[in-house]
């Protein structure tokens, strides 16, 4: 069975601050599947569940829209 295809934006912001000379701060914003698009799983079937040809997942979806922040210190 052929199933929907993954369409996925990812998107990811940095900058180094530099406060003292032999210090580095560096921020970091990431977020994955930017646009928020529904990628749909392949419809399941299980024929051995005693309820022969009932779909037993159709419109899931794996999450949505996640964002992750970071600030790191080099010296």
């Amino acid at each position: 069975m052929t199933g929907p295809g993954l369409q996925e934006v990812d998107a990811s912001l940095e900058k180094v601050f530099k406060p003292i000379e032999r210090v580095n701060i560096q921020a970091r914003a990431e977020v994955f599947n930017l646009l928020d698009h529904a990628n749909f799983y392949i419809p399941g079937f299980n024929v051995f569940s005693g309820s022969a040809g009932v779909i037993t997942r159709l419109i899931s979806y794996p999450g949505g829209r996640e964002m992750q922040f970071g600030l790191k210190a080099l010296f």
